[in-house]
């Protein structure tokens, strides 16, 4: 294992902590050690806790026009095209007739982000769903 060769040959001299100066254990620290630090008992955490419902919200207008409401967001890879096309099969409606509304916190469901191209394939579902 890599890691293991590293550690075996950049610590081979330390035979206690007594033998790593200051500057080492900076070096040495670099090399691995994470720390993370998380505040406990706040509200605001407790509002940002994830919804039990992930869904999209649909706006039907008498016009014909649907506007679609999700926390996702465009960010290049095509999925503002991608869900309004699902949207618009299912809906048996014209594309140019939706409406994408993405990533507007005041109005649109909350949604763990866009990444990993997953937006399609998991979000899919439940806009056609709704």
């Amino acid at each position: 294992m890599k890691t293991n060769r590293y550690l075996k040959k950049n610590f081979k001299d330390i035979k206690s902590p007594g033998d790593l100066d200051r500057r080492d254990f900076l070096k040495y620290l670099g090399t691995g050690i994470a720390v993370a630090f998380t505040v406990g008992g706040s509200d605001l955490l407790a509002q940002r806790r994830m919804p039990s419902d992930l869904n999209a919200y649909l706006l039907i207008e008498e016009s014909g026009k649907v506007k679609c409401f999700t926390g996702k967001i465009e960010m290049g890879q095509g999925v503002i095209t991608s869900l309004a096309q699902m949207l618009a099969d299912e809906l048996d409606v014209k594309l140019e007739s939706v409406e994408m509304v993405m990533g507007d916190t005041d109005l649109c469901p909350w949604d763990m982000g866009t990444f990993g191209s997953m937006s399609t394939r998991f979000f899919g579902p439940p806009l056609r769903a709704a």
